[in-house]
């Protein structure tokens, strides 16, 4: 959670689009790690965690740590895309990195909403988050692709 929080704070400090450009790789690779942490624990982590509590702890299900785990790389790749955009990478290429945030945010919303995990645990704010992001990078995509179909054709 700390590179998670770390990569928060370096986001909030960056005041112009050159800092922005030149630091946001710090953004994701703190991402990143975070996202390679929740993916170690839930894949070695939890198989040695031999006494589990009975209570329902989210901390005892894979379902958490693979939440926790996508949604990082899918705020990485934002980053990425809006490092992209203003260093004017290909329209065609943001728009399927969009396409691909989408996919994630709304994998997730499946996850929140799926009636195993929804019933143990109620997270309203990050559901509300996943499907927001899953909409908007939708219509970035489109947007995009009808931008990058309108240059061609002039």
């Amino acid at each position: 959670m700390l590179y998670r929080i770390k990569a928060g704070g370096l986001l909030s400090r960056f005041i112009n689009v050159d800092e922005y450009k030149e630091k946001s790789n710090q953004v994701v690779q703190s991402l990143c790690t975070a996202a390679g942490i929740f993916d170690y624990i839930k894949k070695i982590e939890l198989s040695r965690w031999t006494h589990k509590p009975s209570e329902p702890l989210p901390e005892k299900y894979t379902e958490y740590y693979t939440i926790l785990s996508t949604l990082c790389i899918a705020e990485s790749q934002q980053v990425a895309i809006k490092k992209g955009f203003l260093s004017g990478m290909s329209k065609k290429a943001l728009s399927k990195l969009c396409m691909d945030v989408c996919s994630k945010y709304r994998y997730l919303s499946g996850i929140l909403l799926s009636p195993v995990f929804c019933d143990t645990f109620v997270m309203p704010q990050i559901s509300s988050y996943c499907a927001f992001n899953d909409h908007l990078y939708e219509l970035f995509a489109f947007r995009l692709i009808g931008t990058a179909a309108m240059d061609e054709y002039e």
